[in-house]
């Protein structure tokens, strides 16, 4: 995870605390002491206010705490889902068959197959 701040902005203040207090890991790059580090935040995330934040692959620009959260629980399920698919899709899974995960029943007053 990284974030891209500006000293003495409070949305940036705000975020940094929740952080640390939730235990997250991040790497903290002040834009405004590093212009190469400010060009590069606009060009990630098409602004250049902050905070902004990448976590892997996704990203947040110019967001709050709440923003933030959603962002992190996004990503949490990301990881949840692949975790699940590495699970239960074997590696000699081929093209062209079908893989069910759960069994399939059928509905109440759902209407029957007629040959």
């Amino acid at each position: 995870m990284t974030i891209y701040i500006k000293p003495g902005c409070p949305w940036c203040i705000d975020v940094e605390a929740y952080l640390k207090k939730n235990g997250y890991e991040y790497e903290r790059i002040n834009v405004i002491a590093d212009r190469a580090a400010f060009k590069r935040m606009g060009e990630i995330f098409g602004t250049t206010s902050a905070p902004s934040m990448t976590v892997g692959d996704l990203k947040l620009a110019d967001f709050g705490i709440e923003d933030a959260c959603s962002l992190f629980e996004r990503k949490q399920s990301l990881i949840l889902a692949k975790q699940i698919y590495t699970y239960f899709i074997p590696t000699t899974f081929r093209p062209n068959t079908t893989l069910t995960l759960f069994p399939q029943k059928e509905l109440p007053n759902s209407p029957t197959k007629t040959s």
